[in-house]
């Protein structure tokens, strides 16, 4: 059974909920009240689309929220495939599906509150102003549900919080990075026309898909394989590549407050850079003369050097072994439907090359093993979309038995006069709904075919030298 807290959070609780974030399915709020239970946390609730295209709340509480076959797709793991909510179904993946993964330590799959319609209702109008236009104009609230999920702020070290205020005498700085896919496939599925992605990572073609439908105005230069290469070397440029352009690939947070585009303005003048100065300045040695910039991505680097929280992410990546375009003839498989007509339009041609020969195994499993070769590539899904919270206090005047920081790991610098705790989260570790496959499918011809095209029409490195969008 789900944990869930008894709790209750009604309309008067509205006040100490503030704005913290948002993506394209949920909203996250921040606590500022003085409750014990929620000091440190933070409130995910559901959106829904402004023009009411979502599905309805069932009159049967009881009813798993899964369809029939994404019931039997997880039926490994009862407490995710007979969830009868989004939030406990959102729990429970993390709990029991990933949290074995990518390890315990490094997953909060949070508690369950009940919460009143008249809280969301308060909660919406409270939080208005400070959603961007994009979103209030595309989603909002879903003042109908009746549970949200209660996490830990990843930003914060908030166990800190309450300690000597001369040990910890500046705020926490956390850096938020979505690493995505680390590796490059080698499956027979993959047809001869689409060899490219044996060779290319699948986040370099994206950039150019990007780039050509103007959702970026640069072509990143980060390379998901130096990140995850486990080479310190190549994770520095990784993590230097990702400060240079973040793109919506890093986030740095003080304070628990979000520094919006830190790093596009070095001036000395721009406010956002000089509350990361100001969190960081008296930890470095004043004959070095190094840009606190600097010191955070030689933390972040060093932290994911050391720590196994890639390693197990990568092993977690890698269980999409037969690449989406084996998966999707499992998926064809699985649904019992006709996805091959659906598929016509974007020239999945089985007879060509060594396919043919894969086609024919996937032919050959079982359904059982058709569902187990779907379910795992779902699994990678969420671990290529995921994000990696990365989050640092300094101890100026630690000392080896201080009891408040015993079970984080300290990591230190030759830039800074003092070490730094540290800790490593994941979040967004969110189911992909069965119905998606074809989305991937689709979106992974996409991304080759527009790559291809680049590179074909001004030599392999046109998609390196793009010029930026005006």
């Amino acid at each position: 059974m789900a944990e869930q807290d008894a709790r209750y959070l009604n309309v008067q609780d509205a006040m100490d909920w503030f704005y913290r974030g948002e993506g394209a399915a949920n909203i996250v709020l921040a606590y500022r009240g003085s409750d014990p239970l929620l000091v440190g946390k933070v409130l995910r609730l559901k959106k829904i689309p402004l023009d009411g295209q979502h599905v309805q709340k069932s009159n049967n509480s009881w009813k798993p929220i899964l369809g029939e076959e994404e019931q039997k797709l997880w039926e490994s793991w009862p407490s995710v495939a007979r969830a009868t909510s989004l939030e406990s179904l959102i729990q429970a993946y993390a709990r029991d599906v990933m949290s074995p993964l990518l390890g315990p330590e490094y997953v909060d799959p949070g508690i369950l509150l009940h919460v009143s319609g008249e809280f969301l209702e308060k909660v919406t109008c409270n939080v208005h102003h400070a959603r961007p236009c994009s979103r209030i104009t595309a989603t909002k609230i879903d003042t109908t549900s009746s549970s949200a999920l209660l996490i830990s702020d990843h930003s914060v070290f908030w166990p800190l919080a309450g300690a000597d205020q001369d040990k910890y005498l500046l705020p926490s700085i956390s850096v938020e990075i979505k690493p995505k896919c680390g590796f490059l496939p080698n499956s027979d599925f993959i047809v001869t026309g689409n060899d490219i992605k044996k060779r290319v990572p699948r986040f370099t073609m994206h950039q150019v898909l990007k780039l050509t439908e103007r959702q970026v105005k640069l072509l990143s230069q980060y390379s998901p394989l130096d990140l995850f290469s486990g080479d310190l070397n190549r994770i520095n440029e990784a993590v230097d590549s990702l400060f240079q352009i973040p793109q919506n690939n890093l986030r740095v947070f003080v304070g628990g407050s979000i520094i919006d585009a830190v790093f596009c303005d070095s001036s000395p003048d721009c406010a956002n850079w000089q509350a990361l100065n100001e969190a960081l300045q008296s930890c470095i040695f004043s004959e070095n003369k190094v840009e606190p910039v600097e010191l955070l991505k030689e933390l972040v680097a060093q932290s994911l050097y050391e720590t196994n929280a890639l390693r197990n992410l990568l092993a977690a990546q890698k269980l999409d072994s037969l690449d989406i375009e084996g998966a999707i003839h499992a998926y064809e498989k699985v649904s019992y439907s006709k996805c091959m007509d659906n598929l016509k339009e974007t020239t999945l041609d089985i007879d060509d090359g060594p396919s043919l020969k894969s086609v024919d195994l996937v032919d050959g499993m079982s359904l059982s093993e058709c569902r187990q070769v779907v379910r795992n590539y779902l699994i990678a899904a969420t671990a290529k979309d995921c994000s990696l919270m990365l989050t640092f206090q300094q101890v100026p005047n630690f000392k080896a038995e201080d009891a408040e920081v015993e079970h984080y790991k300290l990591i230190s610098s030759s830039k800074s006069r003092y070490p730094f705790v540290f800790k490593i989260n994941f979040v967004d570790l969110d189911l992909k709904p069965l119905n998606k496959m074809l989305h991937y499918y689709h979106i992974d011809q996409k991304i080759v075919k527009t790559y291809l095209a680049t590179i074909q029409s001004g030599g392999d490195d046109k998609a390196h030298s793009l010029a930026p969008l005006n």
